[in-house]
């Protein structure tokens, strides 16, 4: 397992919630980053500048496919933008891995998990703690 902190995503075009596990076992709620459209690239930043805080070595990205598992127009829009955060990314050293997982339903476990969180960030942090429960 990556010891680096591991950054959680759940993108929007309107706002993109983060999440961070600097253990490696518990996801915890960032906050949300607030898009500029059409354009991403204050959210691309805005990412980066986590990954530099928190010296992140994975990122993990919810694509909202459907319930089997199928792309949806909004995770083939989602992986333009994951396009982006690469090449934003590739020259970093040590790398940064960019990992996807199916974020189906993880705003309403959002709402139940975190009622007290903004939901994206809520979402991006039930997405984290998903892929976390899969690696350990």
């Amino acid at each position: 397992m990556n010891s680096r902190p591991i950054l959680g995503l759940d993108i929007g075009f309107k706002r993109t919630g983060v999440a961070v596990s600097e253990s490696g076992l518990i996801a915890q709620p960032l906050g949300v980053l607030e898009a500029d459209m059409p354009h991403m690239t204050k959210v691309l930043h805005g990412i980066v500048a986590y990954v530099d805080e928190y010296s992140v070595g994975t990122i993990v990205v919810g694509l909202p496919y459907t319930e089997d598992g199928e792309p949806t127009s909004q995770s083939l829009r989602v992986e333009g933008v994951l396009e982006s955060l690469r090449a934003l990314l590739a020259d970093r050293q040590p790398p940064v891995e960019i990992v996807t997982v199916n974020e189906f339903y993880s705003s309403q476990e959002a709402d139940e998990m975190y009622p007290n969180v903004e939901r994206d960030a809520a979402a991006a942090a039930i997405i984290l703690q998903h892929y976390l429960d899969q690696i350990t």
